[in-house]
């Protein structure tokens, strides 16, 4: 099942630590949770499968926004344009994956557990039209 979902990507970002009554607490920046929750509903409303217990196979794409100083490039402009160019700059991509892989467990109707992904191609490209596309298959034994 492949899903579009129309969000700027957004990296996983690294838990936050507070001192509540003497005891440490993690928890996550709130611009994240608003994130995940708006890529979690984007999720729910395109699902049209069944939910997942087996091993799975997922393929992910992320189109990034391009920095001011490529679009200002004339030269680039038609690659930008075609979705070719790749992304060598941090964020990591595994902290794409996170973010976006969270999203689809809080959904709550693709898989029981992203612990059921067994396998992960995964890329990101620069894209005038930023979002997610993810494929999701089964695999058989």
């Amino acid at each position: 099942m492949k899903l579009t979902l129309n969000i700027e990507p957004k990296p996983q970002s690294r838990p936050r630590l507070a001192v509540v009554r003497g005891r440490a607490s993690a928890y996550e920046r709130n611009d994240m949770r608003l994130w995940r929750k708006q890529c979690a509903l984007l999720v729910r409303n395109q699902w049209k499968g069944k939910k997942y217990d087996t091993a799975l196979k997922v393929k992910a794409t992320f189109y990034i926004k391009p920095t001011k100083q490529l679009l200002n490039t004339k030269y680039k402009r038609p690659m930008l344009e075609a979705e070719t160019i790749p992304v060598a700059t941090l964020p990591d991509t595994d902290n794409y994956i996170k973010s976006l892989f969270d999203s689809i467990s809080d959904a709550g109707c693709v898989w029981t557990d992203d612990g059921r992904v067994s396998e992960i191609w995964a890329k990101k490209v620069y894209s005038l039209n930023p979002r997610i596309e993810v494929e999701i298959e089964e695999l058989h034994e």
